[in-house]
Parts: structure tokens; sequence; C-alpha cells
């Protein structure tokens, strides 16, 4: 991890439809990512087991409280995203390709990234795949490593597109 990051990167975990929370806390977190710098106001959340979560409050609002969100048509990724959750449950593993971006001249680097987000347990990775010419073979074993690599890979400047092996 670069020496001018003095947190490590925050994990994205799944949480399934119909979780009862409890907000326990919250804080203000200073991001630059997003239209510039701004404070995100964070929500701690607390579900019946005790697991904690945190989630802006307007991530919450929109995804839990607003009705004109509730029902909406999920866009292609989400969907891509919903379809592989499932299948990475049901079977313990996923294995997708990731096509690096053509016109990319020097991308991320992924054993960075595994190193850096401490997935080595939970994901594995070939530096060549069967359906691209620059890419990885990419097999998930749990749902986090899963969505942190969706959610993460562009700002480790792996930019490309997720393709499946099986149709």
């Amino acid at each position: 991890m670069g020496e001018d990051r003095i947190t490590t990167p925050i994990r994205i975990k799944y949480i399934p439809v119909g979780t009862k929370f409890t907000v326990v806390d919250e804080y203000l977190y200073y991001s630059w990512r997003i239209k510039g710098p701004t404070n995100i106001h964070i929500l701690i959340l607390k579900d019946d087991s005790g697991n904690l979560s945190e989630v802006s409050e307007l991530a919450f609002e929109l995804d839990f409280v607003d009705e004109r969100f509730i029902g909406r048509t999920l866009i292609k990724e989400e969907v891509f995203a919903l379809k592989n959750i499932y299948v990475l449950q049901e079977n313990q593993n996923l294995k997708l390709a990731f096509c690096i971006a053509q016109w990319l001249e020097e991308p991320g680097d992924l054993s960075d990234f595994v190193s850096d987000f401490q997935l080595g347990k939970e994901m594995a990775f070939r530096p060549e795949s069967l359906i691209c010419n620059n890419g990885y073979e990419i097999t998930f074993k749990t749902t986090e490593a899963y969505l942190t690599s969706i959610y993460y890979f562009q700002d480790w400047g792996l930019i490309g597109e997720w393709k499946e092996f099986n149709k």
C-alpha cells in the first residue's frame, strides 16, 4: 500500500435483502472522491446478529427509505452483479474474466489490489485469460471479495470489462 495512505481501504460487504438494522453511531468522512472535497455523513448500522456495517446517509435514504427507488428497474451492471452474487453464494466460488481496456497504457497491478485489501485467501487470479488478450482470469471465493473488486478496481488503475466464462 502506498506510503501516503493512512488507513486500510474499506472492503465492501453484501447485506441480504430484509436485514433489520439499528443506527448505533455516525461520523463525518472527508472525501475528495465525490465532486471534489466534501464531508460525507456515514451511519454505523448494527443488524440483529450484532454485525456492524457502514453506509452513507444518502445511500441509506435512497436504498432503504426513498419510495421513488423501491421497485426501480436495475441497470445492466447491477443485474450482472446480482446474478454473480447468487452464483457465488450457491457455488462458493465465481470465475470471471477481467479484460483490461485496450487504450490503457499502464494498468494497475492486481497483486497490489489483492494485497491492499488483504484478499489473498478470498480470491485467486491468473494474469492471462482465454477470453481477452490483455486481462485476468479471476476466481472469487467470497461475496465481499467480488463486491470490493467491482467497486474499487478503477481506483487501482484496473479499468476494463468483466466477462463471464459460461453464459
